[in-house]
């Protein structure tokens, strides 16, 4: 019995809002980890936890956590926007947080997965949960100012636009046969 709240659920208090957004199991999660984490940030008196399940996974991977933390079956566009910062481990929703200069948080520590956020250092890379529970709790400034903005322009522009966002449809159709 999941819980599936509006973010007005919430109070409205000045703790910040965290989305953890997930992937499948198969993909190389450490299920114990995973599970720890997700329990330790449901405890965390300040932060508000929203936990998005992937559209095409179950969440039969992870431990029953309905008494600890709330399900969203949101769009992820809204989440986007209630968002102070997110939570991910291999997800290509990672670009629109980028995009929508929302702090991404990936821990590193629940997976064994290289990602393209990590390899470009857009994001910001934890590896113990202990690192993970401290660093939600700090004000959303503190967050912010970890990334890097220049660097993830930069990305956004080369991983997105392929450097070239006046002629990005040129770019596209040149993979294509639809142009």
């Amino acid at each position: 019995n999941m819980q599936h709240p509006s973010l007005d659920a919430f109070p409205n208090n000045n703790n910040i809002n965290v989305v953890l957004f997930l992937s499948s199991a198969k993909y190389s999660v450490k299920l114990d980890a995973f599970n720890n984490m997700i329990e330790s940030l449901a405890t965390l008196a300040c932060i508000n936890l929203i936990i998005k399940p992937h559209p095409r996974f179950e969440l039969a991977e992870i431990n029953d956590i309905s008494d600890k933390a709330k399900v969203s079956v949101c769009d992820s566009p809204t989440l986007i926007k209630w968002a102070d910062i997110a939570i991910l481990y291999g997800s290509s929703i990672g670009f629109q947080f980028l995009i929508d200069k929302v702090p991404l948080i990936i821990p590193s520590f629940v997976h064994s997965n290289k990602t393209i956020y990590e390899t470009d250092r857009v994001t910001i890379s934890v590896n113990t949960l202990e690192e993970l529970s401290s660093l939600v709790c700090r004000p959303k400034s503190e967050i912010v100012n970890l990334i890097d903005q220049n660097k993830v322009d930069v990305f956004i522009d080369n991983a997105i636009y392929g450097d070239n966002r006046d002629n990005m449809m040129d770019i596209y159709c040149s993979f294509s046969d639809c142009c």
